[in-house]
């Protein structure tokens, strides 16, 4: 019984892991036309088609074998026909049914009425198109676990540690925790987007049923150098960190929670990360996320570390840290501080300012921003972007950068994605010139290599200094 059952009845004082599942596998099997194009394999089985002859007869309100059987007798050479009057059955049982999804099945009856395809063409079209619009094609466990965990058997692993008395980590009364059930929201918004409502009121049940869930995961790894980020001001290397966890670190989700999600091609990265605050490299996860771009769903493996750390970040807090889905950035006081030391002791002494210790914490944060939400694109050209045009600004003055900040898309500014109309945050870029690019990259030598020029014979030296 569904959960919508339940509720009728007025049984809604439970629901179990189990039940929400079950559910949400209903709930998204509806949402056929964005699970065709993520699994376009799902259409088709080693015999036929997914949306199988006995549907296709049931949905006309035929016989179940009438088709199984029209398709034996054309093969066996017979030249049968399908009626007129049969097809303005079809077509009365499909706008009764499907509404306004049925309109690619009219466009395939009408070929077949202008003997523009065979019968055997119709049928197997029009089995394609039902299985794509129709939500009659069950999602399996692989398609469901890809949606909600990014990975084939993350629905696998759960039901077996529910259901499997013998498995070592056998725990019927399995329950997500409320960071998870967050995950899952996200996920299915970025696939289905507001489709997804019946989803989200799932796991809103779920979560209100339940009020004994654990705020997140058990994944709370202990990391060895909780305090990383505390002498930020006299560490180069801690600032190139926190800058690149400026554009793409998360606080969000459980207390004192830090999140930093790469591209799996920057798993490089994501492990020296790790190394530096001392994570298990063996704790870095991976999975699926699926993302529109360009009007096209694309899958994209992405690299993540996760911890829970609360000196870790309390530290970060304390230094400014701003998520990178946050709107308005500012720099950080420890790095106009460092800046302006690293001036002073330039006039007192005969070192650049850049080669100072300030002066290197200063570029190094502005490095880490870079590699996080910058563009190199060889040479000596260099920009970093960012959705606050203030943030930029500051950028500009404070490095004496000449470039003005560049307008992609205004904040307020109508935007499409995906033929659904949204109201941007806005996109700015700032050059960052080559003399300041060469300094910034050398204020840390372990910066990412992609984002650097590669393998030159020289040093590249835009100074005309001595390295």
């Amino acid at each position: 019984m569904t959960l919508l059952h339940r509720m009728k009845k007025g049984k809604i004082d439970t629901y179990n892991t189990l039940e929400l599942i079950k559910d949400l596998r209903y709930g998204i099997q509806l949402l056929s036309e964005e699970l065709a194009l993520l699994f376009p394999e799902r259409l088709i089985q080693k015999r036929g088609n997914a949306y199988s002859n006995r549907l296709l007869s049931q949905l006309w309100g035929l016989s179940v074998n009438y088709i199984s059987a029209l398709i034996y007798k054309i093969k066996k050479g017979s030249d049968l026909i399908i009626s007129e009057e049969s097809l303005l059955q079809l077509q009365e049982m499909l706008e009764e049914r499907l509404g306004a999804k049925a309109l690619g099945c009219f466009g395939i009856i009408k070929k077949y009425q202008d003997n523009k395809i065979t019968t055997l063409k119709f049928v197997d079209t029009l089995e394609k198109e039902l299985g794509r619009v129709s939500g009659e094609i069950e999602v399996t466990d692989e398609e469901f676990g890809l949606i909600l965990g990014g990975t084939h058997g993350f629905i696998k692993g759960i039901l077996r540690r529910m259901k499997t008395p013998t498995f070592f980590d056998y725990n019927p009364n399995y329950k997500f925790s409320k960071e998870r059930l967050g995950e899952f929201k996200d996920f299915l918004y970025e696939i289905f987007g507001s489709r997804a409502k019946k989803c989200f009121e799932l796991l809103n049940k779920y979560e209100t049923l339940n009020p004994d869930l654990k705020e997140y995961s058990n994944q709370q790894y202990t990391i060895n150098k909780p305090n990383y980020f505390k002498n930020i001001e006299e560490n180069p290397e801690a600032s190139y960190w926190f800058g690149f966890l400026r554009a793409d670190g998360s606080r969000s989700g459980a207390p004192y929670q830090l999140t930093i999600e790469l591209s799996a091609k920057d798993t490089d990265h994501l492990e020296q990360f790790a190394k530096v605050i001392e994570f298990p490299l063996d704790r870095i996860t991976f999975r699926i996320r699926f993302k529109w771009y360009k009007r096209e769903l694309k899958e994209y493996k992405a690299a993540r570390v996760k911890f829970i750390c609360k000196p870790m970040a309390k530290d970060i807090d304390k230094l400014g840290f701003q998520s990178s889905k946050a709107e308005q950035k500012f720099i950080p006081i420890y790095v106009i501080q460092a800046l302006k030391k690293a001036n002073k002791m330039a006039k007192q002494t005969n070192i650049d300012w850049w080669l100072t210790t300030p002066g290197k914490v200063g570029l190094a944060f502005l490095l880490g921003f870079f590699d996080g939400d910058g563009h190199y694109a060889g040479s000596r050209y260099a920009e970093i972007c960012s959705s606050s045009k203030k943030f930029l600004e500051q950028i500009k003055e404070l490095f004496e950068i000449k470039n003005k900040v560049v307008t992609g898309v205004a904040h307020g500014e109508e935007s499409w994605c995906f033929d659904q109309k949204y109201i941007s945050v806005g996109l700015y870029t700032l050059t960052l010139g080559p003399k300041l690019y060469n300094k910034m990259i050398y204020s840390y030598m372990d910066s990412m290599k992609r984002n650097r020029p590669q393998n030159p014979a020289n040093p590249i030296n835009f100074l005309g200094d001595q390295i």
